[in-house]
Parts: C-alpha cells; structure tokens; sequence
C-alpha cells in the first residue's frame, strides 16, 4: 500500500508460495494471493504489479481495456484482458485471475479496481505499469475529444520496437530519476 516513489527495499517482504514471511517485517495484503497463483501457473513472469492508479481506475469503471491511442500503448495491444467481479465468489479469485491471463497475457483491468501486470522482471512490470497509467490517461482524454486509435499495422510495426527499447530504456531513465531525487536511496556516497 505504496507509491512506487516511497517504497524503499526496507518495505519489502519476500513471501514462499505458502505465503509464510521468509524476509522484511511489512504486513502483507490478501492480494499477495492472486501474485502466489500467478507465478505458480506462469513461469514466464518473474514479476506481478498489481496498481489502484487513478487512470486505470477511472477507464476501468467502462469496461474497456486502454486502447491504442498513443504509439507507448502498442506494449498492451492483444495482451490485456477484462476482469469483472459479479458478486458471486470471492473479490479476486486467484484461479479466475489466472485463467483471464492464460499463457501469453500479460495485463489485466480490473473493473472499478485497478490492474495487475505480470511480466518477466520487476524493471518490465514497474515500466509497464507507469506507462498503462499513462496510456490510459490519454485514452480517456482521447474519448473525450472524439480521438481514435492508431491503425493495425502501425501497432504491429511499434510493438515490437516499444518492447525491445521503450521498456529498457525508460527503465534506466527511472533509476536515474531517483539517484537524481534521491541519492541516498541506493546508498550512494
């Protein structure tokens, strides 16, 4: 229950899939659940970010997932998928969560809630998930303007090149956004 920008490595707990503490003293969320499920049925991701941000929330209450109205959403084309709860079982079943991401998607919007991302490194899933805040802020100011999406084959043409260098780069921008903001966050001299 932190912003990416106040969570220090102090905060951290590192859970087994028995969901007992192995390391760090912060309580856990009942989320931590559906995060076990997803890294027991998917091998692939090595991180899951799970976000409340204000944009993915506001377009969440659509039922819509974030379009492609900027060339930084082709990272979500074809990977995203809708969760809605309909009151009948348990808030966030972790059996229905990963079934909505089967083998090759890698987001989820959850209905008035919020968004998982799973990824293959905590650098993809934290990048990725600023960028869906951010694409979803503007595919909502597009609705609002009568904007569209970009076409097909401009998507196919940018996702591939956003995925080998958007993620790495605004990765590396992001840690020096913080050595600059916060020099003392990995104890530098």
């Amino acid at each position: 229950f932190q912003y990416f920008d106040q969570t220090r490595p102090s905060d951290v707990s590192k859970l087994n899939f028995d969901l007992e503490v192995i390391e760090g003293a912060m309580e856990t969320a009942p989320a931590i659940r559906f995060h076990a499920a997803i890294y027991r049925a998917r091998p692939d991701v090595h991180s899951v970010v799970h976000t409340h941000s204000l944009w993915v929330s506001i377009l969440s209450t659509t039922s819509q997932l974030v379009g492609v109205y900027h060339e930084d959403a082709a990272l979500f084309w074809q990977d995203q998928a809708l969760h809605a709860e309909d009151g009948l079982g348990p808030a966030v079943a972790s059996d229905k969560l990963v079934g909505l991401l089967g083998n090759n998607k890698h987001v989820i919007i959850m209905k008035n809630h919020g968004a998982i991302v799973a990824e293959s490194s905590i650098q993809n899933a934290t990048v990725k998930a600023i960028t869906l805040e951010r694409c979803a802020q503007i595919h909502v100011w597009s609705q609002m303007i009568g904007g569209t999406e970009a076409a097909q084959g401009f998507v196919e043409y940018v996702k591939p090149r956003e995925e080998r260098y958007f993620l790495p780069l605004m990765w590396e921008s992001n840690v020096s956004r913080l050595h600059c903001s916060d020099p003392d966050l990995f104890g530098s001299s």
